[in-house]
């Protein structure tokens, strides 16, 4: 399975943890997504502010990571911008290198098991010289279907799956189309960029 870190927090380079944020209580935190999203950030937020009274994580959604991203530039360049924000990967990534976020292992005691990260998503966060700079807040996973009896009627198994060079060979055994050149069972499909298949497109095209 290819795990892909699609959002993560970061803390904004010249805002957090300097002089005066150390003083307050009350810590800004800019977020976006979907509604399953949105509600799991502020369960998080929350559980956070209750569980502890050093500091208060004021959540604030904003329209979308685009608009999110646009903001917080224009944030950074006005000193307006919030303490943490959440945005896509490649959003984060390219404000790193930038050096425009701050390194979140030095925040990292021994209460704080970043290893409770999937490792996938631990290697994208982590520079080559072991500094973090974002947290990993969810992902996406691709999702590869295939159909043992078509494969094994065909005299393959899974393991001739395992390479594009393989699956390109089962996919053109198996693919059948009819007189007109319709296709009625497709050797290798994708639905989105999520879901890749071997199976009748019945069972592919609703919803895709």
């Amino acid at each position: 399975m290819d795990m892909k870190l699609k959002t993560l927090a970061v803390i904004c380079s010249s805002l957090a943890f300097t002089g005066n944020v150390l003083a307050k209580t009350e810590v800004d935190f800019w977020y976006s997504g979907g509604v399953k999203p949105q509600k799991m950030m502020t369960k998080l937020i929350d559980e956070f502010n209750a569980s502890q009274d050093e500091y208060q994580i004021k959540g604030a959604l904003q329209g979308n990571y685009a608009e999110t991203y646009q903001k917080l530039q224009a944030g950074m360049a006005s000193r307006t911008a919030p303490e943490f924000v959440l945005l896509k990967a490649e959003q984060a990534s390219a404000m790193s290198k930038r050096n425009l976020v701050r390194d979140m292992s030095v925040y990292m005691d021994d209460a704080f098991n970043f290893n409770d990260f999937l490792g996938a998503f631990r290697q994208q966060v982590t520079k080559t010289n072991g500094e973090v700079y974002g947290l990993p807040a969810y992902g996406t996973t691709q999702v590869f279907y295939y159909n043992k009896q078509v494969l094994a009627e065909h005299g393959f198994t899974a393991d001739d799956l395992k390479t594009w060079q393989g699956v390109a060979k089962v996919s053109k055994a198996v693919r059948k189309t009819d007189v007109n050149g319709n296709v009625s069972f497709y050797g290798w499909e994708r639905c989105g960029a999520k879901i890749t298949s071997l199976m009748p497109p019945s069972l592919t095209a609703p919803k895709c």
